[in-house]
């Protein structure tokens, strides 16, 4: 299979609103999206949207902080009739989208479509945006969780950047030896904060687990691959993890004080912009063990919220915009995701060359053979469901509770929240 079809299948205060477009066009677009850092991403299409889409004018509300603030925002402004036109929510939040029927299907527009290879889609592609059968958005970003290492932190330890370690174990213990170097280094971290539990999910599918039987009629947090997860995570606080936010973990590695984080290849760019050649970087795969370890994907959908006609034709048009080749050269080059656009991975210009000059972003890539979905809870309370999972797994991390009792608690929190 080749690198283009491999790469195929697979708080909201921060910034000022953000306008875009050549004129007054015949249609203003809102368009709500998250992660505040990923704003150089969308500055950086104003150009070329304005050449694109004189006729469009968009205008960015101000970021989420994560894809959770805004699945939570997405059903709050659909009581109040407030909905933007246009959002990026995660893969994981395209079920309660179909679901609460907040998301526009667009099925018929892309059918309409005169010339479908144009595009630079693959149909397989469009999966990842698709609940029942139905296509709910088009694959804007696409990422996987890695393993971030302060090489200079390793040889310090006493271990090799040139040999790093491949299963759960290795890691942790590496990670207890540069915590031990000196008191103010955090050895590791595991980001599993967020985002509908990606990153406890990391580890979960990693060691052939999932939340729910095939039919989701039985809840699995009660099996050994559940437990053993919460081991994990209990032993990266017992080697050294910190309690902090998503964003201080990360800063904490950029500025060479963490020694190993876990978290998404989505940061890899950012993380490397500001570390700036002040300490050497390697990435590698989460750890996989037995034959059913997999690795969640990540990322999002343009998904169109718009049911007014006319704005849902410049909806779509800009959904085009923002997933065609150009622009998705624009998001991979500013961010550490993957494109969904096989044209642009295709041509030289754009970034048919990206991956051979920047080996550190092809540990995403590689990772795609095993990747599964990011799983989504059934019904109403999926968010709130991934809220008490991420209570239960600080209380794991900061040593007040044992995995065994952690894995109670899940169980008896998540059941009744079941549909």
């Amino acid at each position: 299979m080749s690198l283009a079809r491999r790469l195929l299948f697979i708080g909201m205060a921060l910034a000022a609103p953000l306008t875009v477009g050549a004129k007054a066009g015949d249609v203003t677009l809102t368009v709500a999206t998250a992660v505040p850092h990923h704003r150089q991403m969308y500055d950086e299409t104003t150009q070329l949207l304005r050449k694109t889409l004189p006729n469009i004018e968009v205008t960015y509300l101000p970021a989420a902080a994560n894809y959770d603030d805004l699945a939570q925002y997405a059903l709050r402004s659909a009581l109040t009739g407030t909905q933007p036109d246009v959002m990026y929510q995660a893969y994981g939040r395209v079920r309660i989208m179909a679901e609460r029927e907040l998301a526009v299907p667009l099925d018929a527009l892309l059918a309409a479509e005169p010339d479908f290879a144009a595009l630079g889609y693959d149909r397989n592609s469009l999966d990842a945006c698709r609940y029942k059968s139905q296509l709910y958005g088009i694959p804007f970003s696409t990422s996987t969780p890695i393993v971030y290492f302060n090489a200079d932190l390793v040889r310090r330890a006493g271990g090799d950047p040139d040999h790093l370690p491949a299963d759960w174990a290795g890691i942790v213990a590496l990670g207890r030896k540069i915590s031990a170097l000196d008191s103010k280094l955090q050895g590791l971290a595991l980001d599993y904060k967020g985002d509908g539990n990606w990153g406890f999910l990391a580890v979960l599918n990693s060691l052939g687990g999932t939340p729910m039987n095939t039919d989701e009629t039985k809840l699995l947090f009660d099996g050994p691959e559940t437990l053993r997860a919460l081991q994990i995570i209990h032993d990266f606080g017992a080697a050294g993890q910190v309690d902090m936010t998503r964003g201080q973990w990360r800063q904490s590695f950029a500025s060479g004080t963490l020694g190993i984080l876990i978290t998404t290849s989505s940061v890899l760019t950012e993380q490397q912009k500001q570390i700036a050649g002040r300490f050497e970087t390697r990435t590698a795969p989460i750890p996989l063990e037995g034959a059913k370890g997999r690795v969640p994907v990540g990322g999002a959908c343009a998904m169109i919220f718009t049911t007014d006609p006319a704005r849902q034709r410049a909806a779509w048009d800009y959904v085009k915009f923002m997933t065609g080749p150009e622009a998705q050269t624009i998001v991979v080059r500013f961010t550490g995701y993957m494109p969904n656009n096989v044209k642009a991975i295709e041509d030289p210009a754009l970034l048919g060359n990206y991956y051979r000059d920047n080996p550190l972003q092809m540990t995403a890539v590689k990772q795609l053979p095993v990747t599964t979905g990011w799983y989504a809870f059934p019904g109403d309370n999926g968010p709130r469901i991934s809220k008490e999972i991420e209570d239960i797994l600080v209380e794991v991390s900061t040593l007040k509770r044992d995995p065994q009792e952690a894995q109670k608690a899940m169980m008896e929190r998540v059941t009744p929240l079941l549909p």
